[in-house]
C-alpha cells in the first residue's frame, strides 16, 4: 500500500510539473511556428516579460497569438516623401487653425456639438509626436530588428 501511494505521489508531482512548466498558450505556440524568421524576436518578447510583469506578458501573448490574422504576401514600402507628407499635413492645421491653441480648438469641438469642456481635463501643451520613419523603414527592410522600436524590449 505504501508503494501504491509513493508511486501516486510521484505520478502527481510529474504531471504537476508539465502542467505548470508550460505556461505558453497553444494559440501563441501555433503564431510562433507560423512566425519563421521572427520567431526569436516573438520568443524574446515572450522571455523579457514572462517573470517580470505578468500583465505585459498576457497582452504579448495576445498580440502575438492574433498576429496569424494579420499578415501580407506583399512586401508594405513606406514611401520617400511620407515624411515629408506629415510636415504638409501639419501646416495645413496650424493654418486651418491660425494660432488657436489646443484648448481652443477643443472646447470649440465640443461647444459647436452641443456639448460642454471641463478645462482640467484639457491637455496643457500642445505636443507633435511622431515616429522616427527612417527607423519604421529599416525595420521593414530587415537591416534592424523589431526591438527597436520599443524601448519594452531588451535587445
Amino acid at each position: 500500500m505504501k508503494l501504491f501511494i509513493f508511486y501516486c505521489s510521484i505520478f502527481l508531482c510529474c504531471l504537476l510539473y508539465v502542467g505548470c512548466n508550460n505556461t505558453i498558450p497553444k494559440e501563441v505556440q501555433y503564431a510562433l511556428e507560423l512566425a519563421g524568421d521572427n520567431r526569436n524576436e516573438l520568443e524574446r518578447v515572450l522571455n523579457n516579460y514572462h517573470k517580470k510583469d505578468k500583465q505585459k506578458f498576457r497582452a504579448a501573448c495576445f498580440l502575438i497569438s492574433n498576429m496569424r490574422y494579420h499578415k501580407s504576401k506583399q512586401l508594405i514600402e513606406i514611401p520617400d516623401q511620407f515624411p515629408e507628407y506629415l510636415v504638409k499635413t501639419d501646416s495645413l492645421y496650424h493654418t486651418l487653425f491660425n494660432g488657436m491653441s489646443s484648448e481652443d480648438i477643443i472646447v470649440s469641438y465640443v461647444r459647436q456639438n452641443g456639448g460642454t469642456a471641463l478645462w482640467e481635463t484639457l491637455p496643457t501643451t500642445e505636443e507633435i509626436r511622431r515616429p522616427d520613419w527612417q527607423q519604421i523603414k529599416d525595420v521593414i527592410d530587415g537591416k534592424k530588428p523589431l526591438s527597436t522600436l520599443s524601448s519594452d524590449c531588451e535587445d
